[in-house]
Order: structure tokens, then sequence, then C-alpha cells
């Protein structure tokens, strides 16, 4: 789980396979729709967390 939160982070898409693979047509009902709910604040938190901004450049 860790890792796909981090990879969503470079240029990846977190998505639910469940719904990809049509098992679910819906997030109702699901047992994981207390995770998938808070997961956007956990990509946030991580983003925030570990990126540095290491240099400015000015094109004029």
């Amino acid at each position: 789980m860790a890792l796909a939160i981090r990879n969503s982070t470079f240029n990846d898409d977190l998505k639910c396979s469940l719904l990809e693979d049509e098992i679910l047509d819906k997030c109702q009902g699901c047992s994981l729709r207390y995770i998938c709910d808070g997961i956007d604040q956990v990509i946030e938190d991580y983003v925030e967390k570990t990126t540095e901004v290491v240099n400015n450049f000015s094109f004029e």
C-alpha cells in the first residue's frame, strides 16, 4: 500500500482495481471505503513532507 501511494505521486494514478475490473460498480457498501476516503489526504501529506525545492530558475 505504501509503495502504491509513493508511485501515485510520480505521474502514476492510484486507482481502485475493484472498480476498474468491474467487480464493483460503485463504492457504496465496499468495506475498503474508509481507507479510500482518507487516501487523498495521505498522499497530500506525503508530498508535502517529502518534496523539497533545491533550486529556483528564472527565465527572462
